[in-house]
């Protein structure tokens, strides 16, 4: 299946990426090679998210051997925050099958206000982008003057990591977000790095600040490797059947 391109395309730049380490490990005759890898967005706060914007994060770089799999991944938003201290607001994160390579927006005109809007951009889009829901958080100042994220999914990590003050009487608290991939989500992007590369749709209703995303992955594979008693039968026999070769060949 060709991976077809969205029509309503705004801007894009690429992403910093890179495979940071390889391990190599043999324990017990079962072979594990290990990458991990790093990604970073250019711009690296997607541009800070406006409300009036959507955005893909395509990533490639990453080229799966026959039998590696994902085994881990985290996406980390650094110092989060909301435009307001007094509305609910929406951030909406996909997995998504495929995006244009780099930084892409997209003009949103279904901009959600409140609690439980669903307006999703890239919900509906699935001929093109595949999504798959990661999560969604939502912004709930109403229950404290700190403001808090409210009903985030599993595997999702949420910690104050200070404030920040905008204009002369406004102090925004600073979010730190980790996303945790699920197995079933470990599966699906090991499906979609084998198809070619995948992305991240982010949407933003309403307006959120902050100071980068990042992307980490890891990879596995194994393989089971011959004990040396069984390789060394192995070159005798593959000897014995190069000497009876050359003695047949001499008749």
């Amino acid at each position: 299946m060709n991976k077809l391109l969205c029509s309503i395309l705004l801007a894009t730049s690429v992403s910093f990426a890179g495979l940071i380490s390889t391990t190599d490990v043999t324990v017990d005759g079962v072979n594990t090679i290990t990458k991990n890898y790093q990604f970073t967005p250019n711009p690296a706060d997607l541009g800070d998210l406006s409300h009036d914007r959507a955005t893909a994060w395509g990533i490639s770089g990453v080229s799966l051997a026959n039998g590696e799999t994902v085994t881990g991944a985290s996406l980390k938003i650094e110092n989060l925050r909301n435009w307001e201290l007094n509305e609910w607001n929406s951030l909406f994160i996909d997995l998504l099958w495929w995006a244009p390579e780099g930084v892409t927006t997209y003009k949103d005109q279904n901009m959600g206000y409140g609690y439980g809007k669903d307006d999703d951009y890239f919900v509906g889009k699935e001929s093109e982008f595949g999504t798959v829901n990661l999560t969604r958080l939502n912004y709930n100042v109403f229950s404290g003057s700190d403001g808090m994220y409210a009903n985030p999914s599993e595997g999702v990590t949420i910690s104050l990591d200070g404030y920040k003050r905008e204009g002369f009487n406004k102090i925004f608290p600073l979010y730190d977000v980790t996303i945790d991939f699920s197995d079933s989500e470990l599966a699906t992007l090991t499906s979609y790095l084998n198809d070619g590369n995948f992305g991240l749709g982010i949407d933003a209703d309403c307006h959120f600040y902050n100071d980068g995303f990042n992307l980490s992955l890891t990879t596995q594979k194994t393989s089971d490797v011959p004990e040396p008693c069984s390789l060394s039968l192995m070159l005798i026999g593959l000897t014995s059947l190069g000497g009876a070769f050359v003695i047949k060949k001499r008749k």
